[in-house]
C-alpha cells in the first residue's frame, strides 16, 4: 500500500499549461489537507505493522521455538545461534516499539494531546503495568540500543538472563524495571535455587498479543474521528463538483491542488478511506483472536 507517489511531469502526458488550479477557500484546503495526511499518516502506521509482522515471520522462517524455550534452526548461517537469535528479536523487538511510538504521533498530530493521553491511560499504560514480558521486551529494545545483547543461550535452550541485564556494566536501567527484575530474581532464586531466567518462547507470544492488542485498540480509537473527516471531504464534492479535473490525461478524474512545498499535488476522490480502515480492523482482529487461541492451546494459561 502507497502512501504516495512523486512522479516527473517530463515522464507523463501532462501539459502544466493547460491546467487551471481550482480557487480554494483556506476551509476547504484544510478539509483536503485533513484527509490526504490523515490518510497517509495511516498508510504508514499499517506499513510499520507490516515491517513488525515481517520480522516475527523472519523468526519462524529461521527457527522453530518449542514452548519449552528449545530453538531449532531450519536455514544456514555461518554465525551461531547466539548471533542470529539476537539479530533477529532485536529487529523484532525494535519494530515493535517503533510501532507504538508512531501510533502516538499519530494521535497527538491528528487527534490531539487529550486523544493521545487518553489513549496511553487506557490502552498502553493498561498493557504495560498488567504485562511483565510488554515492560520487559520494551526496555531491552533500549538495552540492545546501547550495544547489549538480550537473548542468553545455554543448553540450545533461549531465555532472557536478568542477572547478566542487571549486571551489565554502564548501562542504567529504567528504576521500575529494575526493581521489578530485582524481585522477581530473588523469588526465583529463593523458590528454585537456580540463576534467575525469563522464558523465552512465552514471552515472545505474549508480547505479539500485546502488540495486537494496542494497533487494534488504536484502529478503534481513530474510527469516529476518520468518518468525519470523509464526511467533511464528501460535502465539500457535494457543494464544488468543479473541482473534480476533466481532461484527457492521466489527471482525468483527479483533484489537483498546490501545497506549501510549491508541488502539484493530485488526491483521488474515489479512494475509500473507511473500507480500507475497516479491512486492516479485520484482519487485525482475526489475527489477534488466532494468536489468543495460540498461546492459550501452547502454554495451557489463559490471558
Amino acid at each position: 500500500m502507497k502512501t504516495e507517489e512523486y512522479i516527473l511531469v517530463e515522464n507523463t502526458d501532462i501539459d502544466l499549461d493547460k491546467i487551471t488550479i481550482p480557487d480554494y477557500t483556506e476551509d476547504e484546503m484544510n478539509v483536503i489537507k485533513k484527509l490526504l495526511e490523515f490518510t497517509r499518516h495511516f498508510q504508514e502506521i499499517n506499513q510499520l505493522y507490516d515491517v513488525f509482522n515481517v520480522n516475527l515471520h523472519d523468526i519462524l522462517i529461521h527457527y522453530v521455538l518449542n514452548a519449552n524455550d528449545t530453538i531449532c534452526r531450519k536455514t544456514f548461517f555461518n554465525e551461531d545461534d547466539l548471533i542470529v537469535i539476537n539479530a533477529l528479536i532485536i529487529n523484532y523487538i525494535s519494530s515493535a516499539k517503533t510501532l507504538v511510538e508512531s501510533i502516538e504521533i499519530f494521535l497527538k498530530q491528528n487527534l490531539g494531546e487529550r486523544f493521545l493521553n487518553d489513549f496511553k491511560d487506557n490502552c498502553i499504560s493498561l498493557i504495560y503495568d498488567k504485562y511483565f514480558s510488554y515492560r520487559l521486551l520494551i526496555r531491552l529494545r533500549d538495552y540492545a540500543q546501547h550495544g547489549h545483547l538480550p537473548v542468553y543461550i545455554n543448553d540450545n535452550k533461549c531465555c532472557f538472563d536478568l542477572n547478566q541485564i542487571l549486571n551489565t556494566p554502564h548501562y542504567n536501567h529504567n528504576k521500575k524495571i529494575k526493581n521489578e527484575i530485582d524481585k522477581i530474581s530473588e523469588d526465583i532464586e529463593n523458590k528454585f535455587r537456580n540463576n534467575p531466567r525469563i522464558v523465552f518462547t512465552r514471552s515472545i507470544a505474549e508480547f505479539q498479543i500485546c502488540i495486537l492488542e494496542i494497533y487494534l485498540k488504536f484502529i478503534d480509537q481513530i474510527r469516529e474521528t476518520a468518518l468525519e473527516i470523509v464526511e467533511n471531504f464528501k460535502n465539500l464534492l457535494k457543494n464544488r463538483p468543479e473541482i473534480i479535473y476533466k481532461s484527457g490525461d492521466i489527471l482525468n478524474g483527479f483533484i489537483i491542488f498546490f501545497m506549501e512545498d510549491s508541488d502539484l499535488h493530485v488526491l483521488n476522490p474515489n479512494d475509500d478511506s473507511i473500507k480500507m480502515i475497516d479491512d486492516i480492523r479485520f484482519k487485525i482482529k482475526k489475527r489477534l483472536s488466532e494468536e489468543r487461541k495460540e498461546f492459550k492451546k501452547i502454554f495451557k494459561k489463559g490471558r
